[in-house]
């Protein structure tokens, strides 16, 4: 069996920090393959940088040893809103 964990991200700028660790599978998983909904993919525990401010669907896949998949998806939205100009600081 195969189990997806809660998806944990951190957004700083237009980076956002990625990871799936708390998925689990009695067989082990072999890969986490992340498609980020803007053209890019990557693989493992990651940060991506967005390009622009936008609404953005990224996908999961994650494989266990035995060839199992499971799917999962959530919503990314990169904003400049509550950033000061030439801040990197976020206000509320």
């Amino acid at each position: 069996m195969l189990v997806l964990g809660q998806r944990w991200l951190k957004e700083c700028l237009f980076k956002v920090y990625f990871d799936a660790y708390q998925s689990t599978s009695e067989s082990g998983i072999v890969s986490y393959e992340w498609d980020f909904g803007d053209g890019a993919i990557g693989s493992g525990i990651l940060n991506h940088t967005y390009d622009e401010v936008g609404a953005y669907i990224v996908y999961l896949t994650i494989t266990d040893k035995n060839g199992f998949e499971a799917y999962d998806y959530l919503f990314v939205t990169v904003s400049t809103v509550g950033r000061r100009k030439g801040s990197n600081k976020n206000y509320p």
